[in-house]
């Protein structure tokens, strides 16, 4: 985006709103127990913090993590895939401080996970395998039988109720199948839309469910008749329709993300076809998901978004660059941050890794990240030094 594109995407953002915009205010650390300062918030690397649970649990293939509205209730999702086992669910009950694995002894490749505002209704979903539910907090879990897919993300209203799975429908034989399963009923019962078939990876929704917006991948050498691969769908109907958006065209769609009213969404993409991977920009809409402009953030292979409540406050995740000889590209893989509605970027104090997650509470408040093989990470910030939505 051009200099005068960025200006005239701050005026449109900040229009009405009389906003003042603060650098640098993001994700300080404090701890969860009152009274503890954060001490000189310039030195930011002492205020990002690997949850060390141990080397077996560190070094599991974290996949994915979601919260309640404070940050108090999170689960993460650990994928089992190939040889790799240990496959679970992994609950917090003190905004991120401890986890413990799901007494269920889950050995699934789950791939996404989503929580309501209260962290009382919760929702799996793992590839090749079903849709789990849970109602009391994650502490057990129920299977959709007839919820069968390659589920890759998972998303739900603030309240639980409205919820949307979608999965990468195409086979390796050619047949496309259901794509995306909606419920309204607080994950009871699931619609499967017999449009829906595509590489989905990603899904969104508002906090009150009727605004949604989903980004399926190009798998390059598949066929792809109807030209759905590679791009980004609205629904503006609880997801009950859904329209192809024009604005973005056909690309490596790999994340997305949305702000509690739907105003703000960004969208991500990396080439990953290739080896090594094509790294890519993020694009903002400030108008529900209309319209997007390629933001100012650095291209990178962006894998998942996390906005606060009005949007204010972003978090990206990148996955670290190898070379043709399978080496890490210095200064890949890091965790990107806005606290002006993705109009600027920064690169957080988190180190370099394979990022798969992140997730913010509503009010930006709590902060956690997942990394493939290295773990969960968590930051928390002080209210006294950046405002609340």
């Amino acid at each position: 985006m051009t200099a005068s594109g960025t200006s005239s995407l701050r005026q449109v953002l900040v229009s009405g709103n009389r906003l003042t915009f603060f650098c640098v205010l993001f994700l300080f650390l404090q701890d969860i127990q009152a009274g503890q300062s954060p001490g000189n918030t310039n030195k930011l690397a002492e205020y990002w913090a690997l949850l060390d649970q141990g080397n077996t649990t560190n070094q599991l293939t974290w996949e994915r993590v979601s919260s309640s509205e404070n940050g108090k209730f999170q689960t993460a999702v650990v994928k089992a895939y190939g040889s790799v086992t240990g496959g679970n669910l992994y609950l917090s009950r003190d905004f991120g401080r401890s986890w413990a694995p799901s007494t269920n002894h889950f050995n699934l490749g789950w791939s996404g996970v989503a929580v309501s505002r209260s962290g009382k209704y919760q929702t799996a979903v793992a590839e090749g395998d079903s849709i789990y539910v849970s109602k009391d907090y994650g502490q057990s879990w129920k299977a959709i039988a007839e919820a069968q897919g390659n589920w890759t993300s998972v998303a739900m209203s603030a309240d639980g109720r409205y919820q949307t799975a979608v999965a990468n429908s195409y086979n390796n034989t050619n047949y496309f199948s259901t794509g995306i399963c909606c419920s309204s009923d607080y994950g009871k019962t699931w619609t499967p839309l017999s449009f829906s078939y595509n590489t989905w990876l990603s899904v969104n929704l508002s906090a009150s469910g009727r605004i949604q917006t989903a980004v399926s991948f190009v798998i390059e050498g598949t066929e792809d008749p109807d030209g759905r691969q590679g791009c980004l769908y609205n629904s503006y109907d609880y997801g009950n329709t859904w329209e192809l958006n024009t604005n973005l065209p056909p690309n490596y769609y790999t994340s997305s993300g949305m702000s509690g009213n739907g105003r703000i969404q960004v969208v991500g993409l990396s080439n990953c076809n290739l080896a090594p991977a094509t790294p890519g920009p993020i694009f903002i809409s400030c108008d529900y998901g209309k319209t997007f402009s390629e933001s100012s953030a650095p291209v990178d292979n962006w894998l998942n978004f996390s906005l606060s409540q009005n949007g204010r406050y972003l978090l990206a995740a990148a996955y670290q660059q190898t070379d043709t000889n399978e080496a890490i590209v210095p200064g890949t893989g890091g965790l990107y941050a806005s606290s002006d509605f993705g109009v600027t970027w920064f690169r957080t104090d988190a180190p370099w890794n394979t990022w798969t997650s992140v997730q913010l509470a509503a009010n930006g408040a709590v902060a956690t990240a997942t990394a493939w093989g290295s773990g969960i990470f968590i930051k928390h910030k002080s209210s006294a030094h950046i405002p609340v939505d």
